[in-house]
């Protein structure tokens, strides 16, 4: 009884945290769509964080858990949304060139995946 009690206090704080960890990119995203610019806000986080999240999503599907889904699933919604922010605010118009055009989001993502050695010039 008093252990079952617990479990759910846990999983309660579990789902709170969640909730927490995707209002950060939620408001890094708000502050990125009120700036016009995504300058300073990096794209290696955000893959970090949808990794995490994926591999968090991949354990899920042999171990279902009500507490982890919930948690990770709210994170993975707002990550996309930063992730999302970043791409239309990222600052183009600073790479010297003039009608240049925003690549699409399939080349835009293997582009942040790559090391700065690897990289395709945007």
């Amino acid at each position: 009884m008093i252990f079952s009690i617990y479990i759910t206090v846990i999983g309660i704080l579990i789902i709170v945290f969640g909730l927490l960890d995707g209002y950060k990119y939620h408001i890094l995203s708000k502050k990125i769509t009120h700036a016009k610019s995504s300058k300073t806000h990096s794209r290696m986080v955000t893959n970090i964080t949808l990794g995490k999240d994926v591999v968090i999503i991949l354990y899920l599907l042999s171990n279902p858990d009500a507490y982890l889904i919930i948690m990770t699933l709210i994170g993975f919604i707002f990550t996309i949304e930063y992730g999302w922010c970043i791409y239309v605010f990222y600052p183009y118009n600073n790479r010297g060139r003039k009608n240049f055009k925003k690549p699409n989001i399939i080349k835009y993502i293997w582009n942040s995946l790559l090391p700065n050695s690897k990289r395709i010039k945007l």
